[in-house]
């Protein structure tokens, strides 16, 4: 990945923290051969000198990055890369036989060996130290030199478990971009090079052009395979060479056995010249013997000649079908890290979301203990207002009771005084209709008792639903709206239309200085629309005639007591003032419990969807 991102710059520069080796599993390897240079970090004595020795041109820091002051205890591991200097990752490896010496190392801290290679751009810095990431990160302090690509590695030790947590913020803050996870190591891009993430699309792959090492462990399965095949050829090829010693052996006896019998053959032809002609048949069927040995030993070659080269081709097939089987394996082991490579991308993105699930989980029952806290505050304010309105209106229930039953008094002086004023004017003297008016004045004055002031303590008709702006069906319902409600109601009935601004302002301040209800409909009803438009209210005229009988000078006292109706005096006045205020304020309660009420539902019910949405997320992942 680093080679995709920066093989393009000639002559670069680099920093390994925690180098290791200079060739096996070095990072720096391919660079270096490409005419890079740069500066190693290693607190192990034999890497150290292992990379002085490899790298005479490049220069070698033996000692630990840390932001603490040296010497610090340090855990070598021969052999491996699992030195450190934390003594519990160094327990962790013992007990599963990794045996360390413990021995003592200097530091430096990152911010100076960055100063130190300030004279030119780092093109990478890599931080490989087994668990002392975020010492090392936390040393870079307030150095303002930024390599262009940063590799840390983020997982626990010889395990999967992630630790970037721990060190990720250090990094971010000093204008780094994640570009990329490879499982072991994250790869960060400065801002001011931005343009390299791209280069981190994608995980490695066939048109990188890699080549895997001849240490890997999965090029010494390749090689073990191969030196097994190449054993198994050798012992055939053995075994064909031992048949071939044998026939040779064979042949070499067999003419030695032909040659025996010919000198045989000469000496009994010396010493029986008598039987010559036995000889000389014996001579011929010699001959014919050893042709057809010798046709025999032909036919032996040949089929020798035929095995070997059956051997040999069965060899080069074997050959084949392992460079077959090599590359298929190849080809299934690059398969394999790919999908390696995604699940582990996929486990990650699991992990992140069932984090964020829970986190999700974890805010929604807070939102609903704060929302049930927040729904108890309401009820217990909205207790609270109930016992205060409850207060008010026997408050004003009794001032409306004593309002009304010194109104009668008043109301009945006044008549009394209106009639003896009147009969003087005429020149009338007293009568017995007199006497019979201040009687009956007094006898109907409602006394104290709770009984006959029964229809006073009872609570003024309200209406708390329904909506102002439909016209109202009768009088009583049009006169149970109260204050701004009543305005409008009062509109839309007798005008047909809703109120504007200045008429519902005018109206709304004289039904709350205690106007009657009878005359500001009379005044609207008078109008030149209220005359155009059929409220559609039977008795309607009847009773603002009767109500303007009421408010007559002189006889309109006796009008409203004979006819029940209420008078223009400052008592009155105030009586429906307090009726009014009830009438507001109990609508004004009824609302605030309908959105209170509402607002709980829809609480509740969104918690509901976001569990619900949630366990889904869950079964699902």
């Amino acid at each position: 990945m680093l080679w995709r991102a920066l093989g393009h710059v000639e002559a670069g520069c680099y920093l390994d923290v925690g180098a290791q080796l200079p060739i096996y599993d070095s990072v720096s390897k391919a660079f270096y051969e490409a005419g890079w240079r740069g500066v190693h970090v290693e607190a192990t004595p034999t890497y150290a000198a292992a990379i002085r020795a490899d790298r005479p041109d490049e220069i070698v820091i033996q000692a630990a990055v840390s932001d603490e002051p040296g010497p610090i205890r340090f855990f070598e591991i021969p052999e491996t890369g699992l030195s450190t200097g934390r003594v519990e990752i160094a327990d962790s490896h013992a007990e599963i036989g990794f045996g360390s010496r413990e021995i003592s190392v200097p530091c430096v801290s990152l911010a100076s060996v960055l100063t130190s290679m300030s004279g030119s751009d780092i093109h990478w810095m890599k931080i490989d130290v087994e668990g002392m990431e975020a010492q090392v990160l936390r040393s870079w302090a307030d150095c303002p030199v930024r390599p262009w690509v940063l590799v840390v590695e983020s997982t626990y030790p010889a395990t999967q478990t992630q630790t970037h947590g721990q060190w990720i913020d250090l990094v971010l803050a000093r204008g780094y971009q994640e570009a990329y996870f490879d499982g072991l190591s994250r790869y960060f891009v400065a801002e001011n090079h931005i343009d390299l993430l791209a280069a981190f699309a994608s995980p490695p792959n066939v048109f990188d052009g890699y080549q895997v090492q001849s240490h890997h462990f999965s090029v010494q399965l390749l090689m073990h395979e191969k030196a097994k095949a190449e054993q198994e050829m050798q012992g055939k090829l053995a075994a064909i060479s031992d048949a071939e010693q044998q026939v040779r052996a064979e042949a070499d006896h067999l003419r030695s056995l032909a040659e025996a019998r010919y000198i045989l053959l000469g000496e009994r032809e010396a010493l029986h010249g008598v039987a010559l002609q036995d000889h000389v048949t014996q001579i011929a069927a010699a001959i014919g013997e050893r042709d057809h040995a010798r046709s025999d030993i032909e036919a032996l070659n040949q089929r020798l000649d035929a095995a070997h080269q059956a051997h040999r081709d069965q060899i080069d097939a074997l050959w084949r079908d392992h460079q077959v089987q090599a590359e298929t394996f190849s080809a299934e082991r690059n398969r394999f890290e790919q999908e390696l490579l995604s699940s582990r991308a996929a486990f990650a993105d699991s992990q992140d979301a069932l984090s964020r699930s829970a986190v999700e989980i974890a805010t929604t029952r807070e939102a609903l203990v704060r929302s049930e806290q927040h729904s108890a505050h309401q009820l217990q304010t909205m207790e609270a207002c109930q016992s205060e309105l409850n207060a008010r209106a026997q408050a004003l229930s009794a001032q409306l009771r004593l309002a009304e039953m010194t109104l009668t008094q008043i109301r009945g002086i006044r008549l009394q005084s209106w009639t003896v004023r009147l009969r003087r004017r005429l020149g009338l003297s007293a009568s017995p209709i007199d006497d019979t008016l201040s009687r009956w004045c007094l006898s109907d004055v409602p006394s104290a008792s709770p009984e006959s002031n029964a229809p006073f303590l009872e609570a003024p008709v309200m209406s708390l639903t329904g909506n102002p702006y439909h016209r109202a069906e009768s009088l009583a319902a049009l006169c149970a709206w109260h204050d701004l409600d009543f305005v409008r109601c009062a509109y839309v009935t007798i005008l047909g239309r809703q109120p504007d601004s200045n008429g519902e302002a005018d109206y709304l301040n004289q039904i709350r200085e205690g106007a009657h209800k009878l005359a500001i409909i009379r005044n609207l009803r008078r109008s030149d629309e209220g005359k155009a438009h059929d409220p559609g209210i039977a008795g309607l005229d009847r009773a603002l005639r009767k109500a303007r009988r009421g408010i007559l000078p002189i006889v309109g006292g006796l009008f409203r007591r004979l006819e029940g109706s209420e008078g223009r005096d400052a008592l009155s006045k105030r009586i429906r003032m307090i009726q009014n205020d009830i009438g507001r304020l109990s609508r004004e309660q009824h609302l605030l419990e309908g959105k209170l009420v509402n607002r709980m539902d829809m609480m509740a019910a969104e918690l509901v969807k976001n569990l619900e949405a949630n366990k889904h997320s869950i079964r699902q992942r």
